[in-house]
Parts: structure tokens; sequence; C-alpha cells
């Protein structure tokens, strides 16, 4: 029996693997249509199994980009990157981890002197981008896969906590404006 041949592509002899990015995200991507790997191997079946954990992979990662603010979704993508690296056993990831690194730090110059974003912004941005840790989508989306609910209570846990990061964005902001407000005053 043959390998399924989806989200393989030949080049020449060798196996390649290739994914759709959604429209929506594809700024996150350079504006790809499609993200290309080599599986580096000549045969089917090999390369079918190959395919595997990268489609699992970027269907998790575009669903994560997905349902981040727009504004934050550069730094989710920098997020994702370097933490595939770190999972990666090899001494070339850690100048890849320094020069992505490098590349966020530019990025929340630029915000700053080009779109006049606020630098305590710049650096929440900047920090976003470098964690490892999970956010708390990741770790909901974990709770929810290990837990036993029904389709409609799942969608009630995201649709709490879509609440509170909202509640938690509104409060930030209401503190903030009356800093600011307290400071002129004075």
């Amino acid at each position: 029996m043959r390998a399924d041949t989806q989200h393989l592509k030949r080049r020449g002899r060798t196996w390649w693997f290739k994914l759709k990015i959604p429209a929506a995200i594809r700024d996150c991507y350079d504006g790809k249509e499609h993200v290309e790997i080599s599986l580096g191997t000549r045969d089917l079946d090999e390369a079918s199994l190959r395919k595997l954990p990268l489609v699992a992979q970027f269907k998790r990662e575009f669903a994560s980009l997905q349902q981040v603010d727009p504004a934050n979704r550069a730094a989710e993508t920098y997020r994702l990157r370097l933490r595939a690296l770190a999972k990666r056993d090899d001494p070339a990831a850690e100048g890849e981890e320094l020069h992505i690194g490098s590349m966020v730090g530019d990025a929340a110059k630029r915000m700053v002197a080009e779109q006049g974003v606020p630098v305590e912004r710049a650096q929440a941005w900047a920090r976003l981008a470098t964690t490892t840790e999970s956010t708390l989508s990741e770790l909901l989306d974990q709770w929810l896969a290990s837990a036993t609910y029904r389709k409609q209570t799942a969608q009630q846990h995201r649709h709490a906590v879509a609440e509170l990061k909202e509640h938690r964005a509104v409060t930030c902001c209401r503190r903030r404006s009356q800093a600011t407000l307290q400071r002129t005053t004075c």
C-alpha cells in the first residue's frame, strides 16, 4: 500500500513537507502562502512518517496564532520559534536563539521610534516574544485536553478565560490612565 501524499511535494527526488498557511496569519510567516520543509528522504513511505509531527506542530502553531490579538502575533511567532529551537539538541540552535533575540530587540526599538509605542509597552511585547513559559491560552488548551468535558462545557471555560483576559486588560488600562492623571495633576 502506498503512503498518503497529502502535505507532500516532490522536488527532484526528494520529498518536501508543504502546508498552506491560513490567510489571517500569513504576516507571521513573511507573507508566505505555504510552509515548505525538506524531509531529507527519497522514500515516500518515510516521508509520510516524517510529515506527521510537522503537520501536528504547524496546526497547533496556526491555531495558537489565530487566537492571539493581531497586535501580539509577531511576538507570538518569535516565541513559538524560540520554543521550537529550545527543543532541538543542536549547537546551531543556540546561535539562532541569539539571532531571534536580537531581532526582537530591534523590533521593540522600532516600535518606540517609528510607531510611537510607549517604552513600557514595547518592553512588555519583547518579554512576550522571548518567554519560553506557556501562555494562559496554551495552559487552558492543555487542561481541557486532559479533562473529559463536553464540547459545550469546554467552550464555556474558554469564554470565561477570554472574559478574564478582557477584564484584566481593561483594569490595566484604567490603572495606567489613573497614574497618568495623578502625575499631571500633581
